[in-house]
């Protein structure tokens, strides 16, 4: 275009740079805002992909925190039936050696207390 210019007026008059300014401005604002589009364009784009990808860790995250839960719901459970089944035992052995004492003190003999656990193959205590 100044080329073009330069034909149809000599570019030592003030008419001449002025045409210019008023001519190169209007193109150099066109490609400055163009450049600053993308670049927003870009940055905005970025910005979602980081996004998605933190919500993509928070469900990674959250499946992962879920699937502990329910190892400790389980491990909760178990210790739980571990505990009920202690306590049983430790019941048991308390009332054998409370029988026992007690037909030690009183002189019977022990086989007077004796218990049948488990049926027809159970063991005697």
């Amino acid at each position: 275009m100044i080329p073009l210019l330069q034909l149809i007026i000599p570019m030592q008059t003030p008419l001449a740079s002025a045409l210019v300014v008023v001519c190169g401005l209007p193109i150099v604002s066109v490609v400055f805002l163009s450049v600053v589009a993308m670049t927003q364009h870009h940055r905005r784009k970025m910005a979602e992909l980081r996004i998605k990808e933190h919500r993509l860790l928070s469900d990674d995250v959250r499946a992962e925190l879920d699937g502990i839960k329910e190892q400790v719901r389980n491990l909760r459970d178990v210790t739980t039936q571990y505990d009920l089944s202690f306590d049983t035992t430790l019941q048991q052995v308390e009332r054998r050696v409370s029988q026992l004492e007690h037909a030690k003190y009183t002189g019977t003999d022990s086989t007077e207390h004796t218990q049948y656990v488990g049926g027809s193959n159970g063991r005697q205590y």
